[in-house]
C-alpha cells in the first residue's frame, strides 16, 4: 500500500551525468549516452515526479564506482584483480580515464542513513568519494599490491562518448544524510583483493 510507504530508494547511477564536467553535482542536467543511462534518467525522473505531485517518499542515490567483494568478475576491478592474481598480461585502456571509487560498505551505509530521514524526500544524492583517481592509477595500485601482472595499458579502445572524468560531489551527501565515505580506497582494495584470494 503506497499511503504506508515510509522511504522508496532508488539506486540511480553516475552515467546519468553523461558528459557533463567534473565534479558532478546533482543540479547538472542530465545527459544520458547510453540505453542503461537513459532507463536510470526516466527512473530518477518518474520518481521525483511522484514526490513533486503526491508527495510520495522517494530518494534517489545516484552511485558512482561501487566496489567490493563478490561483484562479478566482468567488472573492471574484479578483472584487473584476477588478471594479476594469476600473473597474467592483460589488455587495457589507456588508463586516462577519471573516476570516483566507492567502497560497497559505505555505500549501503548511505542506503540505511536515507530510510527514516526525511530531509531527503524528492532528493537526488551523490554517494562517492569524492575523490577523483585514474583507471591507470588504480590499476597500478592493484599490480602494486598483488606484487604481479602485467597490464597491457592502450590495447583496447576508449569506449565512443565516454566521460573522461566522472567524480562526484559529495557536499549534498554530507550535509543532508551527515554521511561521508569511511573506508579508504587503498583499505578498500586491500580487502576486495583478499576476498579474491580466498
Amino acid at each position: 500500500d503506497i499511503n504506508h510507504l515510509e522511504r522508496f530508494i532508488n539506486i540511480g547511477s553516475s552515467d546519468e551525468y553523461g558528459q557533463n564536467e567534473a565534479p558532478q553535482l546533482e543540479s547538472m542536467n542530465t545527459m544520458p549516452i547510453s540505453p542503461y543511462s537513459l532507463g536510470k534518467v526516466y527512473q530518477t525522473d518518474f520518481l521525483k515526479m511522484l514526490f513533486e505531485k503526491d508527495e510520495i517518499p522517494t530518494t534517489t542515490l545516484r552511485a558512482f564506482l561501487v566496489f567490493g567483494p563478490n561483484q562479478k568478475s566482468n567488472r573492471f576491478l574484479p578483472y584487473v584483480i584476477n588478471s594479476c592474481l594469476k600473473n597474467e598480461s592483460f589488455k587495457c585502456t589507456q588508463g586516462i580515464q577519471i573516476r570516483d571509487f566507492c567502497y560497497v560498505d559505505d555505500f549501503v551505509n548511505a542506503i540505511f542513513k536515507s530510510m527514516k530521514n526525511n530531509k531527503v524526500n524528492g532528493e537526488i544524492i551523490n554517494v562517492a568519494s569524492g575523490e577523483p583517481i585514474s583507471i591507470k592509477d588504480m590499476t597500478l595500485k592493484i599490480v602494486s599490491i598483488i606484487g604481479k601482472g602485467n597490464p597491457m595499458f592502450g590495447e583496447i579502445s576508449i569506449r565512443e562518448n565516454e566521460n573522461l572524468s566522472l567524480y562526484a560531489d559529495i557536499t549534498k551527501a554530507k550535509q543532508l544524510l551527515c554521511w561521508k565515505p569511511k573506508i579508504s580506497v587503498d583499505d578498500g582494495l586491500n580487502i576486495t583483493i583478499n576476498s579474491f584470494k580466498n
